[in-house]
């Protein structure tokens, strides 16, 4: 199966934490920013908090303190994407494939546990 949104346009409101620099103009121009950390929860991508800006303050605050800025983009989806958040038709799907993929995993590999961004790798093929 293959996940997708309809044909419609979707508009979203995304919000982007970042460390506060001297200079945000630079910020500005060349944002919004991938995260390319070894330890990124799902890989190297951008992230962004989706429609709740209290979501990026309370990460700015954990992570940076009080040195951080948010900054808004807007997102109009049109295309493939996965909605883990609302829609159960495609969480029970990625539970599948998840499934399957770390099975595969672990006879072919015999490695125990796979991290997600590995998971989303594989699974970016069939989006």
């Amino acid at each position: 199966m293959h996940f997708f949104i309809s044909e419609m346009t979707i508009t979203l409101a995304l919000y982007q934490t970042l460390l506060l620099t001297d200079d945000p103009g630079k910020v500005e121009e060349n944002g919004p920013y991938k995260c390319t950390k070894s330890n990124a929860w799902l890989g190297h991508g951008y992230y962004f908090w989706d429609s709740h800006i209290e979501l990026g303050h309370w990460w700015g605050q954990v992570i940076y303190g009080a040195n951080y800025i948010i900054c808004k983009a807007t997102a109009l989806l049109n295309k493939r994407c996965l909605d883990l958040h609302g829609n159960g038709e495609h969480r029970s799907e990625f539970r599948v494939h998840t499934w399957t993929y770390n099975l595969r995993c672990r006879f072919a590999c015999s490695v125990r546990r796979h991290y997600l961004c590995k998971t989303i790798k594989y699974l970016t093929p069939k989006i």
